[in-house]
């Protein structure tokens, strides 16, 4: 498996971000602690992506500017947590979900979107991705919903 530098090189190279590099570097992010320049690897791709350096194959007319900021905090206090490994997707969908959506359909709103959440919402984005950390160990089946578990098939898959 590459590393998070070498998705970087790579897609900065050709121009895009496969769905392929981007469960890579899902992976890479849940499985090992990250070492201080895969983590700016992980900063440079967004900062990529954000500013149209490269394109993510599934690009979108628009742009939801704190999923990516939760997504990397979360590489981020799982590269520093020790213990049982944990789903990000699971940590960043209850991150997500008690967050404000701050969405883009510019570079520079994309730009203005990310310092505001960098400066106002750093703090609330960290205690969340924390909270859904601590609620994930406490409940590694998953997420109770009243008296039963919500299947993640359940969620996913379309009727």
């Amino acid at each position: 498996m590459k590393t998070i530098t070498e998705i970087l090189d790579q897609a900065l190279q050709e121009g895009y971000l496969t769905p392929r590099m981007e469960t890579e570097i899902s992976t890479l992010c849940q499985a090992s602690i990250l070492p201080e320049t895969e983590a700016r690897a992980l900063d440079q791709i967004i900062i990529a992506l954000i500013s149209r350096e490269i394109e993510s194959v599934s690009t979108k007319s628009f742009v939801n500017v704190i999923e990516d900021l939760v997504f990397l905090e979360s590489c981020r206090q799982l590269s520093s947590a020790s213990g049982s490994a944990l789903d990000i997707g699971d940590i960043c969908a209850y991150s997500l979900n008690r967050l404000p959506p701050l969405y883009a359909t510019t570079t520079k709103g994309a730009q203005y979107q990310r310092e505001y959440a960098l400066g106002d919402l750093a703090e609330q984005i960290k205690n969340q991705v924390a909270a859904a950390i601590t609620k994930l160990r406490q409940h590694p089946q998953g997420f109770v919903e009243g008296d039963s578990t919500v299947e993640k098939a359940e969620v996913i898959s379309p009727a």
